[in-house]
């Protein structure tokens, strides 16, 4: 199945989360809220938590927080870095369904969080890693754009985080995507 970037619909929803301010990126056309009104829990089968690096839950359940959207703009994306982001981490539900590295199923009715992808050393295969290591790259996109970040240190930057980079992969990528 192949996953166009248009597709999406992206969203930035706030909360506040053992007293930080907590952030996800989602696509407002995939989730779904608790059949109670008002609803008492809410569901995103991909969610990215915009820490660094990223964390992907697959899914994100969640029903003791209240959560507020914000412009994408405020959180550092441009719809388009955003869509390309989604794309990506929605290429990894393939991966999640079928276990996670520690062997775990995912339940995609699971009242707890399952971060499938906290860092790099935790994937179980190298495109998991690229995938991972693109939706970091693109959530920065923006901002590197902004302050005139060069390839090479962008991907300097994703290596420190953990991913190794070369400028010649992060180029082919961003080509890939349009960016």
């Amino acid at each position: 199945m192949k996953i166009e970037p248009e597709e999406f619909s992206p969203s930035v929803w706030q909360t506040i989360h053992e007293g930080k301010p907590w952030r996800i990126l989602i696509c407002s056309k995939r989730f779904c809220r608790g059949p109670e009104s008002p609803p008492t829990w809410v569901l995103h089968p991909v969610a990215i938590l915009l820490s660094t690096p990223c964390v992907i839950h697959y899914p994100l359940r969640d029903d003791c927080h209240l959560w507020e959207a914000i412009p994408l703009e405020k959180a550092g994306l441009t719809r388009r870095t955003a869509q390309t982001a989604l794309a990506e981490a929605w290429r990894g539900v393939e991966s999640a369904t079928r276990s996670f590295p520690d062997g775990r199923g995912v339940n995609f009715t699971a009242d707890v969080p399952s971060p499938l992808f906290c860092h790099p050393k935790q994937c179980a295969k190298p495109q998991d890693k690229t995938m991972l290591r693109n939706v970091n790259a693109w959530l920065r996109w923006h901002g590197w754009d902004k302050r005139g970040v060069t390839v090479e240190s962008r991907a300097h930057e994703l290596t420190a985080m953990g991913f190794q980079t070369t400028t010649k992969a992060l180029t082919r990528a961003a080509e890939e995507r349009g960016l």
